[in-house]
């Protein structure tokens, strides 16, 4: 209490004034309130010490779900006992609530293992348990680890969103562990929100246009601390990941390489329009502004990858402005706008303002509508049609100053000594099915390809979801080794393995000093389910390859990239021979889509 003594100091002056007391009797009063407020409202659960009074082995007024001969009821509670890792075990029960209150749940334990706690916000009750999930306004969990000879108590808290109207709580022991946890008691209360302490801000944030974006600078706060329009996510520990409002701003602070903090917003977009979203910090170190589209907003977290349809980033710190620049995808409804520090990463800032407008360009609306999955053709004079940028130097090359394969613009990879890469990173396909790529690049007469390898293209497959073993070398990709060109696909092998097919292409001689249009045409599937993979170089077939080309247990599929990547920062030879140009990057997806969708030659003859 002492320590939050001077965010009090407003409310004990306003007492003063409008109840004419002693300053003294003014902190009394509200140190009273609040300890008064700080114990909550108990809110009617039925049956917290879990009696039995029916005697058909479950606790009166819950639920098993799932149930079984494992729940059992002691003298001073139930005990969960999951022997199967292939089945669950749990029971559960609903309560009346209300939105906008903060509900705590508490639970006392004993004996040995654990199980999770689950808290669901609903508007009403399902009519079947499997809808719960999907339903869900919000969810949250903790696990709960039993005390053994002792009580361990562990507690849940969360804010009910709008249109609550249930709760319900549920122990559950999952199907992947085992248990014989007691719990002994269970209780739940809430409490109203008080008004966020005021903070007066020194700057002016409050008339910034923020455009597309709401409450820009973050200086109007809701009763739940949270800035009006903003969500946390992931949400502060109060420990070492903290968001809390200052004088400057709204203070994000990440203390943990384990633990990553969020805030972000909710924009809606259309289709086919190029959207631009700046922010600006201060403070040390930084964390990523990313632009997320979705063709819905999920109800959970969780949902969030099936809504999920492409991402861009940009790195955030002191002294930059950032931008992310992209363009809303088919199907696109809103756009997720998120300050994120990683959970490895640390950050210690202050947002100052976060705006977004519209960048209206025909060409972009073109491309969506002529059913192209994502493009990098630089006609932007940036680099902002790129998802990310990975590695060392880079430029755009101007018509007239450099070669271009098309447009006004193309793209120099430079790799300098101490980076292992230069890359810019593109779309990332669906877990499975039909992908094409076409894309051009530039070998100068100079460039050194006589090192062991040098990855100019890659289809990588991290953060794909099940993993294999690594194998030495990166993912699926086309290089440059001792003057020939090479191709990699690697894929899964016998059981959970990774196996690779290696292609030789022929020398890079008769390339230098022209552009070379590649085109990659791939169905990515796992073993026995089909798959093939096609390569043209200049328009002529120079892999055609059937069988398997991707993984099973996959939940999204590899992302594009192209640029230098030679594996290490000390790489043989010299910066001026290790440039290489890109251009005319297009990709489609599906069936239905076809080799001329992408092909450079479709848009501008080879020069």
């Amino acid at each position: 209490m002492l320590s939050s003594f001077p965010q009090m100091w407003p409310m004990i002056h306003y007492l003063r004034k409008i109840l004419r007391i002693s300053p003294l009797f003014a902190v009394s009063l509200l140190v009273a309130l609040n300890a008064a407020k700080a114990e909550g409202e108990s809110v009617t659960l039925k049956n917290p010490t879990f009696t039995d009074t029916g005697g058909d082995g479950m606790p009166d007024q819950w639920d098993g779900y799932p149930g079984g001969d494992g729940i059992q009821v002691e003298e001073n509670g139930v005990r969960i006992v999951d022997s199967s890792e292939s089945k669950g075990l749990g029971i559960a029960q609903w309560v009346p609530v209300a939105s906008g209150k903060r509900y705590t749940v508490s639970v006392d334990a004993s004996g040995e293992g654990g199980l999770f706690i689950y808290l669901f916000f609903l508007e009403e009750i399902p009519g079947k348990a499997k809808d719960i999930d999907r339903l869900a306004l919000k969810q949250k969990r903790v696990w709960v680890t039993g005390g053994g000879d002792s009580v361990r108590t562990t507690t849940l808290t969360e804010i009910a969103p709008p249109g609550t109207a249930w709760a319900r709580l549920w122990l559950y022991s999952p199907n992947g562990g085992t248990t014989q946890v007691k719990i002994e008691e269970i209780s739940l209360s809430v409490e109203d929100l008080a008004p966020a302490p005021t903070v007066v801000r020194t700057d002016e944030g409050a008339a910034v246009d923020g455009g597309l974006i709401q409450n820009p600078t973050m200086a109007e706060i809701g009763a739940d601390g949270v800035p009006v329009d903003w969500e946390y996510y992931p949400a502060p520990n109060g420990a070492d990941t903290r968001i809390t409002q200052t004088p400057e701003g709204i203070q994000l602070t990440d203390s943990s390489k384990r633990k990553g903090v969020g805030i972000l917003q909710w924009v809606p977009v259309e289709e086919g329009v190029r959207y631009a979203f700046n922010a600006e910090v201060t403070g040390h170190k930084g964390l990523f502004l990313y632009v997320e589209f979705v063709s819905g907003r999920p109800r959970l977290a969780s949902q969030y990858a099936d809504v999920k349809l492409d991402s861009k980033r940009e790195w955030v710190k002191e002294g930059k402005v950032a931008k992310v620049s992209t363009v809303a995808p088919k199907g696109a409804k809103y756009a997720r706008v998120w300050l994120y520090s990683a959970s490895s990463g640390l950050c210690d800032i202050v947002v100052k303002q976060i705006t977004g407008q519209e960048e209206i360009l025909s060409g972009d609306a073109l491309a969506v509508a002529s059913g192209l999955f994502g493009w990098m053709d630089f006609e932007t004079g940036d680099f902002s049609q790129a998802s990310s940028k990975e590695g060392g130097n880079r430029t755009i090359v101007k018509k007239g100053e450099g070669p271009v394969r098309e447009g006004k613009y193309s793209y120099s990879a430079n790799l300098v000594h101490g980076k292992e890469r230069t890359e810019l990173v593109g779309p990332r396909s669906p877990e499975y099915g039909v992908a094409r790529y076409g894309w051009s690049m530039y070998v100068p007469e100079d460039f050194d390809a006589d090192t062991f390898f040098t990855i100019v293209t890659q289809w990588h497959d991290w953060g794909t979801g099940k993993e294999y073993p690594e194998d030495g070398g990166a993912p699926t990709h086309l290089y440059i080794s001792k003057g020939q060109w090479r191709f990699k696909l690697r894929h899964q092998g016998e059981g959970d393995t990774t196996d690779a097919t290696q292609f030789q292409l022929g020398p890079i001689e008769e390339d230098r000093g022209q552009w070379t249009d590649w085109v990659m045409e791939v169905d990515w599937q796992a073993p026995g389910d089909g798959g093939w993979m096609k390569l043209y170089k200049n328009g002529e077939l120079v892999i055609d390859h059937e069988g398997t080309t991707w993984y099973e247990g996959k939940d999204r599929g590899p992302f594009f990239k192209f640029g230098l990547y030679r594996g290490y920062g000390g790489w043989p030879g010299t910066e001026p021979r290790s440039i290489l140009l890109f251009d005319a990057f297009r990709m489609a997806v599906g069936e239905d889509s076809s080799y001329e969708q992408v092909a450079p030659e479709t848009y501008s003859k080879r020069p």
